[in-house]
């Protein structure tokens, strides 16, 4: 395991054990309690020596905790049950490292829990479960986020 994939797997072990609340523009402070990050156990509080160091921090933090920043692909067993969309990797039979990759979705009432793709539902007739026609998914990802500005306009000329 790479440097990277230890830090991610460090990451992902944290995710549930840290404050909930994002961190305010210089990093230092908590928006709701406003708890200093920068206090240490033993009650003291203290200053970065770089202020561009708590801005950094801070950036980090929030984006991490709205999920934009997240591990690539992660262990299947680690993805979200709840019916949400994410991207799941199906390995191709007797293909070394090629994958099916498409947005699919957990639906813990169908058939015991199985996975769907998008757009896919039990009770669809011709719809069934990734499982049915792919190997089972082995790695999910967070969906991208959604594009910002303007939808790019075509010229009218052909490509």
């Amino acid at each position: 395991m790479t440097d990277v994939h230890v830090h991610i797997a460090a990451l992902v072990a944290l995710r549930d054990k840290v404050s909930e609340e994002c961190l305010n523009d210089d990093g230092r402070y908590f928006l709701e309690t406003y708890n200093d990050l920068t206090q240490c156990h033993h009650g003291e509080t203290g200053n970065y020596n770089n202020r561009a160091d708590g801005k950094a921090i801070a950036i980090l933090w929030n984006l991490w905790k709205a999920g934009v920043i997240a591990p690539a692909w992660q262990p299947i067993d680690t993805a979200p049950k709840d019916g949400r969309e994410v991207l799941i990797a199906c390995p191709l039979a007797d293909l070394f490292n090629q994958y099916v990759v498409s947005a699919a979705y957990f639906d813990a009432a169908a058939y015991g829990g199985t996975w769907w793709w998008a757009g896919t539902k039990m009770d669809e007739w011709g719809d069934s479960p990734v499982e049915d026609i792919n190997e089972a998914p082995v790695f999910w990802q967070p969906m991208p986020a959604a594009p910002v500005g303007s939808p790019i306009k075509s010229s009218g000329g052909d490509a």
